[in-house]
């Protein structure tokens, strides 16, 4: 038995559909951040790291922001970046997708990237 055509019920269809084309969409998303590598002992790559997951915003040196709102990285030690890196992993409830990026870090991708973008470093 067909059910009979009701606004209502193109409504319910469409949110469904919205629903999960939200999914598709956010599942995606996730799966093109980097995973993390580190795993007990493993060393990690600071420059790969910092390819995948930071150049698009802060440029290949460091030198570039994305439309202003990326800070610069070439003023900075490599001990600021590893201060910055872990008081991030400490914020409770990331709620932009940098953020979750960098609570997920592991120790040794915190040292690797500070060790890289340290290079950045001008006098």
């Amino acid at each position: 038995m067909a059910i009979p055509f009701s606004p209502e019920t193109a409504i319910h269809e469409q949110h469904s559909r919205l629903r999960g084309a939200r999914i598709v969409v956010v599942s995606l998303a996730l799966c093109c951040l980097p995973q993390p590598a580190a795993v007990a002992g493993e060393a990690v790559d600071g420059r790969q790291l910092f390819d995948e997951a930071c150049a698009a915003c802060h440029g290949p040196g460091g030198q570039e922001t994305v439309r202003g709102r990326a800070r610069r990285l070439d003023s900075l030690s490599a001990d600021a970046v590893r201060d910055y890196l872990m008081a991030a992993r400490a914020i409770d409830t990331p709620t932009r997708p940098y953020q979750r990026l960098k609570k997920g870090l592991s120790d040794a991708e915190v040292e690797a990237l500070a060790s890289y973008v340290g290079q950045f470093l001008t006098h």
